[in-house]
């Protein structure tokens, strides 16, 4: 048990490149001023902001996730794993836990070719929800993860 409990640890963290250097946030880009990423756990949904004003919505599977306040640290168009070697497409991490990223993403892609939505610490999107939520943040955008 022990060692599923392990696995599923290691599984949570993502975030290595394939062939894409990632956009890293040195400071907050203008573009996130105003912007702002809400990630609802009890409703299992993603709330986009722009002021006060909401944009857009999504649901995701959220599970495992770290509650607070975070910014938009890289944005890697396909990502891949650690554990799995999963692609994760349209990655945007928020965090480390530990030595490695949790964050949004679209399903991930197994080295078979099937498509997974389990979350292991992120929050995983369908996949047109998170290509749109890619596009519309920018590095620096505000995440709020809450209960």
């Amino acid at each position: 048990m022990k060692f599923i409990r392990t696995m599923f640890t290691v599984m949570a963290a993502v975030a290595t490149l394939l062939a894409f250097q990632p956009q890293v946030a040195d400071a907050v880009d203008t573009s996130a001023l105003g912007k702002r990423i809400v990630v609802d756990i009890s409703q299992q949904k993603v709330y986009a902001y722009s002021g006060t004003q909401l944009v857009w919505s999504t649901w995701a599977n959220i599970s495992g996730i770290r509650r607070g306040t975070f910014r938009i640290q890289d944005k890697i168009p396909i990502a891949r794993s650690f554990a799995l070697g999963w692609r994760l497409p349209n990655w945007m991490g928020i965090y480390y836990a530990g030595g490695l990223e949790n964050g949004f993403h679209g399903p991930a892609y197994t080295a078979r070719g099937k498509r997974n939505m389990t979350s292991l610490g992120c929050v995983v999107m369908p996949e047109n929800a998170a290509a749109t939520l890619y596009r519309w943040a920018s590095l620096g955008t505000r995440v709020v993860v809450q209960w």
